[in-house]
């Protein structure tokens, strides 16, 4: 471990344990020293800038450590090996617990629930195993919670339901199954849920109390069946919303239209079907639309593009642009689209790139984004006629082309 590494550890650990004689503080500061040894006996620390905490010395004398209660641990990024210590659970007044991006084993202390003070808890990114312990429940003020790109197993412990506070739940790529459970229907206050990359089976979950949702991602599962038919006016405050890799069937809810703060929409690799598919995604999205993999709490003022996860909408059967003139990206490709290209798209003045790698025909226009070669693909679109030089099409000749010539171009 590197010095600055470990004085970060120490100085995040902001001990300020108050020095007095009374035996409620003795005994607080003597679970707090016990916690930073354990701690301590999983460090790799060659330079020995933690050499000051022994036994022998006082805990307010600690390298690093200065005198008042320990709220706070964020040994995140240290390299730290080996199982979480359980005196961690004894830590009273704990507050925050970040051990994200380490190589922590075993399994999730159940003691850690005794800790009714805590508030988030991110233990992302370790390599830790089993099942999320039920008595997580016992957590009342949790706020933000991280489990993701671990090798939990199980399903989700159905007492987080008792977690009412304004939830971030995050259990991202781990390898939980079974149905997803009503509990987290339950959580009104729910603002985050991140349960993809799992092997959850079933329907979509509970959407009934979860008013306060802003963001869900239920990607690279293995759910099914339709989407509820009031998810929109359920949702109302849904702005990301990511479902792809799943078997949902189905036609897109036209309640989706109702949420006009809708940011992303993510459906590729399912099932759905209908006309009105993306007509109804469309018209719903604002022309600020996030990276959510740069931030999925910032908002992104400037950003103007459409996610490439809808060339993946292989039942796409109309296309409606008409609240996107803002976007600067739009790809298609690979999808099973046909017939003439949609006469909107010219429309889409700020358009820098656009693939329409499909099965379109008739004769391409030669205005807006069509143009300039540089911005376009129309690969794979065999029966396409006319358009600018470097295209190399065919002129369009025959009847049935010439009244397809657009005359709305």
């Amino acid at each position: 471990m590197h010095l600055p590494s470990v004085l970060q550890l120490f100085s995040a650990l902001s001990l300020r344990l108050w020095c007095t004689t009374t035996t409620t503080i003795i005994n607080a500061n003597e679970t707090d020293r016990l916690a930073l040894l354990a701690i301590k006996s999983q460090l790799h620390d060659p330079l020995e800038v933690t050499s000051s905490l022994t036994n022998s010395v006082n805990l307010c004398e600690w390298t690093g450590v200065t005198c008042a209660s320990l709220r706070f641990i964020n040994i995140a990024d240290n390299g730290v090996q080996g199982e979480i210590p359980n005196e961690l659970g004894n830590l009273v007044r704990l507050e925050k617990l970040i051990l994200a991006n380490n190589s922590f084993s075993g399994t999730i202390p159940t003691n850690l629930s005794l800790r009714s003070k805590l508030m988030l808890f991110f233990a992302n990114r370790n390599i830790l195993a089993g099942e999320i312990p039920a008595e997580i429940g016992n957590l009342f003020k949790l706020e933000k919670l991280s489990f993701c790109v671990i090798k939990l197993t199980g399903q989700l412990p159905a007492s987080i339901q008792n977690l009412s506070s304004h939830l971030e739940a995050d259990s991202n790529r781990n390898n939980f199954g079974g149905k997803i459970p009503e509990s987290p229907g339950q959580l009104r206050s729910l603002f985050y849920l991140n349960v993809g990359g799992n092997q959850f089976s079933g329907m979509f979950l509970p959407v009934y109390n979860l008013s306060s949702l802003e963001m869900i991602y239920l990607h690279d599962n293995r759910l099914n069946g339709n989407l509820p038919p009031v998810i929109g006016a359920k949702l109302p405050n849904l702005r990301k919303i990511v479902i792809a890799l799943n078997n949902f069937t189905g036609p897109l809810p036209d309640s989706f239209s109702n949420a006009s703060n809708r940011e992303r929409l993510e459906l590729s690799y399912n099932q759905f079907r209908g006309k009105s598919i993306w007509r109804s995604a469309a018209t719903s999205y604002s022309q600020r639309l996030n990276d959510d993999d740069q931030n999925h709490h910032g908002r992104q003022q400037n950003i103007c593009y459409l996610p490439t996860g809808i060339s993946n909408l292989v039942n796409l059967d109309s296309l409606a642009t008409d609240s996107l003139k803002s976007i600067e990206e739009l790809d298609l490709s690979s999808n099973n689209l046909s017939g003439q290209l949609p006469r909107l798209l010219v429309n889409l003045s700020f358009l820098v790139l656009l693939n329409l790698y499909n099965h379109f025909d008739g004769e391409v226009p030669t205005k807006g984004v069509f143009n300039n070669k540089t911005r376009i693909s129309l690969a794979g679109n065999g029966k396409l006629c006319g358009g600018f030089d470097g295209l190399h099409s065919p002129s369009c000749h025959s009847k049935d082309q010439e009244k397809s010539l657009y005359s709305n171009w």
